[in-house]
């Protein structure tokens, strides 16, 4: 019998940390620009709840899962309308929505708010409680 580390046991431990950490990975991936948003991407970020619109925090998340957002519709800025208006023509009944509490806020990438810029029409709870399940039915 040796009386040296158990070498299985910690080469066992460390692949298990390492799929551990990929799986955060793949589970939780931060925001970094509004154009990598897609129609259906579930949200979480502490500011979104509090009525910002900011990246700083924002990350996709399972829709299963408690969430402060809901992309419900990415849309593409023209000449004559700014981003609540680009919202406000793209997405589910905001009558049906606001019924619910609910409220669609434009987020934009900082700065910008030009033709051509994306923005992504975010639903979210008015009272900034947490969303469970989809806001938009697919």
């Amino acid at each position: 019998m040796s009386s040296g580390p158990p070498w299985t046991l910690i080469a066992i431990l460390g692949l298990l940390l390492v799929a551990t950490a990929v799986v955060g990975v793949v589970l939780l991936t931060r925001v970094t620009t509004v154009g990598s948003l897609e129609t259906g991407d579930c949200l979480s970020s502490s500011a979104l709840a509090a009525g910002e619109s900011t990246l700083d925090d924002l990350d996709v998340v399972d829709c299963t899962s408690a969430h402060d957002g809901e992309v419900v519709a990415v849309v593409t800025l023209d000449e004559e309308a700014d981003e609540t208006a680009a919202c406000g023509s793209e997405v589910p009944p905001l009558d049906a929505l606001a019924a619910a509490g609910v409220e669609v806020r434009p987020l934009t990438e900082p700065g910008t708010d030009t033709a051509g810029d994306p923005v992504a029409c975010v639903a979210r709870r008015v009272d900034g409680a947490a969303l469970t399940g989809r806001v938009a039915q697919s």
